[in-house]
């Protein structure tokens, strides 16, 4: 009881490589999406960089789901990226992700982010059991 939880929770960590918090893997990756009344749920990991390929992190990342492009959307999420000088969640040494969200519901998903006065936006589709990866580079 010596951090900053309010409440009853279970922790979870994964770390890959030594046992430090310089190790740490988002879990989220490493977690069996849930089954539910529609199938199975979809996992989303993306990677905001800028024209270099360095990581960029902002907490203005929006995530909206669409059951259907022509309506109105269902859910929406606003998501930050890593901070590694915040939290200890390092990317995966693979994907190079910097932010990723699980148990989704399969369909249209549209990611926006407001960067230096420019919309950026990208539709992706996230599938039963799976995991969709995309990377967003703005200028």
């Amino acid at each position: 009881a010596s951090g900053e939880a309010i409440g009853s929770h279970l922790h979870f960590e994964v770390r890959e490589g030594e046992d430090n918090y310089d190790s740490n893997r988002n879990p989220v990756l490493w977690l069996k999406p849930l089954d539910t009344q529609n199938g199975t749920d979809g996992m989303l990991a993306g990677r905001l960089e800028d024209r270099q390929g360095k990581s960029i992190h902002t907490n203005g990342i929006n995530i909206q789901f669409f059951p259907d492009r022509n309506e109105p959307k269902a859910a929406a999420w606003q998501v930050e990226t890593y901070a590694p000088e915040k939290h200890p969640v390092q990317e995966d040494d693979t994907l190079h992700e910097n932010f990723s969200l699980g148990d989704l519901t399969p369909g249209d998903y549209r990611i926006s982010l407001m960067w230096g006065g420019k919309l950026y936006e990208r539709w992706v589709i996230v599938a039963n059991d799976q995991l969709t990866y995309f990377v967003l580079q703005v200028q």
